[in-house]
């Protein structure tokens, strides 16, 4: 046999120092990877005084599972078992049993729910995994032989596969129902359960399916369709609410409620455009309760959100009507209706602070996407906003104020109103404001320790709207019921 030259041999010596070196540095730069993201969530811990309760253990394990890691990469490469053939990083075992332990974690933070910060914990999660993976590396001979006796039985291999199964079975299916979905709904967007019968978020009472069936567009007619877009109180579709009430002031007018199938604000300008589309309307019009918006981050489905996932949604039903209204009921008390009240009043103080001027940005976006997608649909936007009760009501504002200690130097009750006309005029966006009709009203516009309007404050609604609708498209109106037959 040809005996091997010299430079083969330099070359072979070459490779594995070469194999000798790289691994423990990989597994070092893994480790002090894992430390800098420990130190990190340290840090947000600090500058975050709202952070929650997962930053400071997530920091804890991260570090801890960082040091156990350097330490054991130290002694492998000192015992010489990172060769290539013993190195983990090298065997497609390991990043086997870390993927699918890490696809385990992600659904274990999701039956947790959305907490702030929680991929933070699933990270430290996927380093403890990690952690444990990398043991083998400190272990004896005899434990070695062992562990491998063991993971090559019948049981732990059809243990191993039933797992693999079925986070296949989940991935799939959730893959499935979401084609579908997008195949039903042309984008994706809407909701398919909430196109046809939702529960009122405030009184607890279900909604007419009919008028929200926007995905079917109907015969006109000779009536002035208007489609009203937002949230309840103004939008709510009782019989004796503001809509009902607007169609029986103004002759020919009919009202249709966008609320459940656009989640306003938020929507996208295709989106919106497609469905205003398909509802075809004359005219829509948004309702803006701009202190409640400003008061509350936008709703997202995060990565850790089970909501955001076709396959939970399907399984998970929706909370019984008597429910609701039992939970309704048990909030509706005066305590926790200030409590409630309370954030909005951050949408009133003067002089405005970075977090609320973001919030302001976020609300403008999204008018200025509405008026986008209504461009693109063709149909004309008219801006309806809708006051807080304390903006009407002097004693609960005072009463507010001095609970949270507000002084009315800082606090301009009309703020909000403000920016929001000038954001109008300089779109050249009708606006009707609610708060002058409403502060003209003897009896209270609101229900008791709600946010529900009362007969008069849905008289007054309609009043300003239907007034509104008569002066500016009055031509419109007259021209329609004459063409009727």
């Amino acid at each position: 046999m040809p005996q091997p030259t010299r430079f083969a041999v330099r070359d072979a010596l070459g490779a594995a120092r070469f194999n000798l070196s790289l691994a423990p540095l990989l597994l070092a730069a893994v480790g002090l990877g894992w430390l800098l993201a420990g130190v990190a969530c340290l840090a947000l811990r600090v500058s975050d005084a709202a952070s929650g309760p997962v930053l400071a253990p997530a920091a804890v394990v991260l570090v801890a599972c960082s040091l156990v890691q350097l330490r054991l990469t130290l002694a492998a490469w000192h015992s010489g078992r990172l060769m290539a053939s013993q190195n983990p990083l090298g065997q497609i075992g390991f990043w086997r049993s870390l993927l699918f332990g890490a696809l385990l974690a992600y659904l274990a933070a999701l039956a947790v729910g959305p907490v702030r910060y929680l991929g933070c914990a699933w990270i430290a999660a996927v380093c403890g995994w990690q952690t444990l993976l990398m043991l083998p590396l400190a272990a004896s001979p005899n434990a070695l032989a062992n562990w491998r006796k063991w993971t090559r039985g019948h049981t732990a291999r059809w243990l191993a596969w039933l797992v693999y199964a079925s986070i296949l079975i989940l991935f799939v299916s959730e893959a499935g129902l979401r084609a579908r979905r997008i195949a039903v709904d042309g984008m994706g967007f809407s909701d398919a359960r909430s196109d046809f019968e939702t529960i009122d978020s405030i009184s607890g009472i279900p909604r007419s399916a009919e008028p929200l069936q926007v995905g079917v567009a109907r015969l006109k007619g000779a009536r002035f369709r208007v489609a009203m877009l937002g949230d309840p109180p103004v939008c709510g579709c009782e019989s004796d609410g503001c809509p009902a009430r607007i169609e029986q002031t103004v002759p020919g007018v009919e009202i249709v409620p966008l609320a459940a199938s656009l989640k306003w604000p938020g929507a996208r300008a295709d989106e919106l455009s497609a469905q205003v589309r398909r509802c075809d309307p004359d005219l829509v019009l948004a309702v803006l309760s701009v202190c409640e918006d400003l008061s509350r981050e936008p709703a997202r489905c995060g990565y850790f959100d089970w909501r955001q996932f076709e396959l939970a949604n399907l399984l998970v039903d929706r909370p019984p009507v008597e429910a609701s209204r039992r939970e309704q009921a048990a909030a509706d008390n005066f305590e926790s209706f200030l409590r409630g009240l309370g954030p909005q009043l951050a949408a009133c103080r003067t002089p405005i602070d970075e977090a609320m001027r973001s919030r302001w940005n976020r609300i403008f976006a999204s008018l200025d996407e509405l008026i986008a997608g209504c461009r693109d649909a063709g149909v004309p936007l008219a801006l309806v906003i809708v006051p807080a009760e304390f903006q009407v009501n002097r004693a609960l504002r005072e009463t507010l104020l001095r609970r949270h200690g507000l002084s009315a130097a800082r606090f301009d009750v009309e703020l909000p109103q403000r920016r929001l006309a000038g954001f109008a005029e300089h779109r050249n966006l009708p606006l009707v404001d609610l708060l002058p009709h409403f502060r003209l009203c003897r009896q209270s516009v609101y229900r008791r320790n709600t946010a529900v309007l009362t007969e008069e404050g849905n008289a007054a609604a309609a009043s300003a709207i239907g007034g509104w609708l008569q002066s500016r498209y009055s031509g419109q109106l007259a021209a329609q019921l004459s063409a009727a037959p």
